[in-house]
């Protein structure tokens, strides 16, 4: 481990590939799922992640590792851990986080061994490229009575008070539960009982994260070590509590209270319902709530394996609390640094009809109009943008805004004319309005990310065929498109090749 690592020739050889990201982390070969361990440490960004590093399938699974100054551009570092340790983690390296400890990076993670679950640490260096698993592992080695000894893990750690609080996700035969821990050094751990409790029979909580929240341009909370500790009282009734549930892949939030060892949810929604999973949130230096999901596949092994690489990051967001109190999530603002050639789009109204954009032609934009209601009567009042669209229409994607329903749906029945991908409408939900409803649209060839008000999220696995789906219409049914613009975004990887014509 720490040897020095240079992936280049791998990145190149995929750089091509017509459903590689462009400005999207992925891994510069085989396997990715959850992302782990994100902290910023001395002002660099450090992004771990679930990792195969032999096949573009899940197994064997290793912790990868990146670096970025700006949550864009990231650089390939030594894998971070390995499953070498007989009885902790031989079968498996899982999720964890990251914390500092009084200047000390450390993860925190879970090792798997003859099906069971326990929970380790591992202490590195100030170059995150050297990691040690301490002789005290596995810190946490069996579940709670009741708890399946498998069905125990991805910790999430914070500093509070003068101490570290932990919850782990856990699963029961009548429930799932989000348990929580408490130490004062990282290394031995007190049980506190399940701060949250879901009393649905046959789910399990994967990945669950706790963190303080704050309104736009508050202070926040919910700090992973040193830097945000100062925070971690401000806003002690909006709490952030996030699941990846299984077996259903949902990824719920809940808002509520966070007070004597327990979460009380008042609000609750779907974070995106597209094809995301497992997000991890951590507070950065500059107090901001940044978080991070796992995008998968929807396409079959044997195109995976093909490709020589599987699943990526969606954009970083932030999330934060509007003056209601309800969820906001957002792009970080560094992705506005990704625009370049900017063209403005057609107003479109019902009497329009289909309206098809003569420029860009691209496959990596990012898309911005405002929809609104028209006084024409018709229900529902929608507005369809089209993009990876071909010329004759054919294969294309659909983002569909439904204002008065408060719907935004990704349509991705003529996405791609392989047989072998998903191509099911997806959906996501906001609070029904009459007000005009902002989106914004960004396509990355493979992967579409649609945000709606800030309200909503979906984030969408497409797989065009064509080397002319590069296209863009706009249609109306009842509603109206304004203030459209759309940029071509650049490319974070310096061997990124646009898929061949």
């Amino acid at each position: 481990m720490g040897a020095p690592y240079d992936p280049t020739d791998e990145r190149t050889a995929l750089a091509g590939g017509p459903h590689r990201p462009a400005y999207h982390f992925a891994p510069p070969t085989n396997w990715l799922n959850d992302p782990n361990g994100l902290i910023q440490f001395d002002g660099t960004y450090h992004l771990f992640y679930q990792h195969n590093p032999a096949e573009p399938v899940w197994g064997d699974i290793h912790w990868g590792h990146a670096r970025s100054e700006d949550l864009l551009h990231w650089t390939d570092e030594p894998i971070a851990l390995e499953p070498d340790s007989p009885n902790v983690d031989a079968d498996g390296c899982f999720s964890g986080c990251a914390v500092d400890d009084d200047g000390v990076p450390t993860l925190v993670y879970t090792g798997i061994d003859d099906d069971r679950a326990r929970q380790c640490l591992a202490i590195g260096d100030e170059t995150f490229r050297r990691w040690e698993k301490p002789s005290v592992n596995p810190v946490v080695e069996t579940p709670p009575p009741g708890v399946d000894r498998f069905d125990f893990r991805d910790p999430f750690v914070w500093r509070e008070g003068d101490g570290w609080s932990m919850v782990v996700g856990a699963a029961t035969e009548s429930d799932s539960r989000v348990l929580l821990y408490r130490s004062s050094d990282l290394r031995e751990w007190e049980y506190r009982g399940a701060v949250f409790v879901d009393d649905r029979p046959d789910v399990m909580w994967e990945c669950p994260a706790l963190v303080a929240l704050g309104g736009r341009g508050r202070g926040r909370g919910g700090d992973q070590g040193r830097s945000q500790s100062r925070s971690w009282n401000q806003n002690r009734d909006q709490y952030l509590m996030l699941g990846s549930l299984l077996p259903t892949r949902a990824v719920r939030y809940y808002v509520g209270s966070y007070a004597d060892e327990r979460f009380e949810p008042r609000r609750e929604g779907i974070l995106d319902a597209g094809d995301f999973y497992a997000p991890q949130p951590f507070v950065d230096e500059s107090g901001r709530i940044v978080l991070v999901g796992w995008v998968e596949e929807a396409r079959a092994e044997p195109a995976q394996r093909a490709a020589g690489w599987s699943g990526l990051m969606a954009l970083p967001r932030e999330l934060s609390l509007d003056e209601d109190g309800r969820l906001r999530t957002a792009p970080v603002d560094e992705v506005r640094r990704l625009r370049e050639l900017e063209y403005e789009l057609p107003a479109v109204g019902p009497e329009d009809g289909t309206v098809f954009v003569d420029q860009p032609r691209s496959e990596t934009i990012e898309l911005v109009a405002t929809v609104s209601e028209t006084d024409t009567g018709t229900e529902p009042s929608t507005a369809s943008l089209s993009v990876l669209r071909s010329p004759d229409g054919l294969e294309e994607t659909v983002v569909r805004v439904d204002p008065d329903r408060g719907t935004v749906t990704v349509d991705r029945s003529r996405s791609s004319d392989d047989p072998a991908v998903e191509t099911h409408e997806q959906t996501a939900h906001f609070e029904p309005t009459a007000d005009p409803v902002t989106v914004r649209c960004f396509v990355d060839r493979s992967v579409v990310e649609v945000y709606a008000d800030e309200r909503a999220c979906l984030t969408s696995r497409v797989y065009p065929t064509r080397a002319d789906s590069t296209g863009i219409a706009i249609s109306t049914d009842g509603a109206s498109v304004d203030d459209g613009t759309v940029w071509e975004l650049a490319s974070v990887w310096d061997d990124f090749a646009p898929s061949p014509a």
